[in-house]
């Protein structure tokens, strides 16, 4: 099962969605007051959401995203900001609801395309995954630690 998160349940189960961050973060600490002010924030604006995928009652995964707003002609966009499926419910379709659920949600507010990010460290597979489902590269990142 999909459904969006309210504000409790996104801070009752902050721990974990965010159990992946610090590797994916090269083991840099996490500040879970922080993630939860921020969401908080984003909630009560009504530019934020965080779905669940639960399994067998059993929290599974999770994507976050927000609206923004196109930096070069100004129409709504979507932007994942966080999205993690466990590997024990990796083999179900819970992140393809996940992805669902998030572009309906973008859909009904308007956005005209939806943006979704892919660590280049895991699973190489994903990208012809994504592709599959009308997602397609526009540009990588490249972070340096300061």
């Amino acid at each position: 099962m999909v459904k969006a998160l309210t504000l409790a349940e996104l801070i009752q189960h902050s721990p974990r969605l965010i159990e992946a961050a610090p590797q994916l973060r090269r083991n840099r600490p996490v500040d879970v007051e922080g993630f939860v002010r921020r969401w908080r924030a984003w909630f009560l604006s009504d530019r934020g959401c965080v779905w669940g995928y639960w399994h067998q009652q059993t929290l599974m995964g999770s994507l976050g995203a927000v609206l923004s707003e196109d930096l070069y002609d100004g129409l709504p966009i979507a932007v994942e900001l966080f999205w993690n499926v466990r590997p024990e419910g990796r083999q179900q379709s819970g992140w393809r609801r996940l992805f669902s659920a998030y572009e309906q949600w973008a859909q009904a507010r308007g956005a005209r395309s939806v943006y979704l990010t892919h660590w280049e460290h895991s699973d190489p597979r994903m990208g012809r995954l994504f592709a599959r489902y009308g997602f397609h590269c526009d540009e990588r990142a490249y972070r340096k630690e300061l």
